[in-house]
């Protein structure tokens, strides 16, 4: 396998794996975070207070196949799930998926949960990848002829 194909496939299976865990992990933060809400969750260093942390320990994934931080932010709660996949012998990559359990008031009070279920998708395909990447480089070079055939004339009159 070349190093492009290789690159791809660990991508592929690392944000697959990243969505599935956010996937997972969504409804168990929206359950340990309920408590919380109309609450400080926030300490004024911008970490959260040691009673969510102790809420919360428990559920994030405790192995090495994934890494969940918390997203820096005064009017969400949220978190990123990161994956690494090794593709060749010395090289790896990252992919992340996001996750947003709630909503703050911007001065760490959590205002509300987000109720409905996080659905990322967990089956790209590589040779997916690869059409869609080509249709993004032949509509590219379709765009590129049309903006030529519209030299000096531009894409409106004003």
């Amino acid at each position: 396998m070349n190093m492009q194909l290789a690159k791809l496939t660990a991508a592929v299976d690392a944000q697959n794996a990243a969505n599935q865990i956010a996937n997972d992990l969504f409804p168990k933060m929206r359950e340990a975070f309920r408590p919380f809400v109309g609450k400080k969750i926030l300490k004024a260093d911008g970490s959260l207070t040691q009673a969510v942390q102790n809420a919360i320990a428990r559920i994030f994934p405790d192995n090495k196949v994934a890494r969940v931080f918390r997203s820096q932010g005064r009017y969400h709660l949220g978190f990123r799930v990161s994956v690494s996949r090794n593709y060749s012998e010395h090289s790896c990559l990252y992919k992340e998926a996001g996750v947003v359990v709630g909503m703050m008031d911007g001065g760490g009070i959590l205002d509300k949960i987000y109720e409905e279920n996080l659905s990322l998708r967990t089956d790209f395909r590589v040779e997916e990848i690869q059409a869609a990447r080509e249709l993004v480089r032949v509509k590219r070079n379709e765009l590129s002829r049309a903006e030529g055939e519209l030299m000096g004339f531009g894409e409106h009159d004003n």
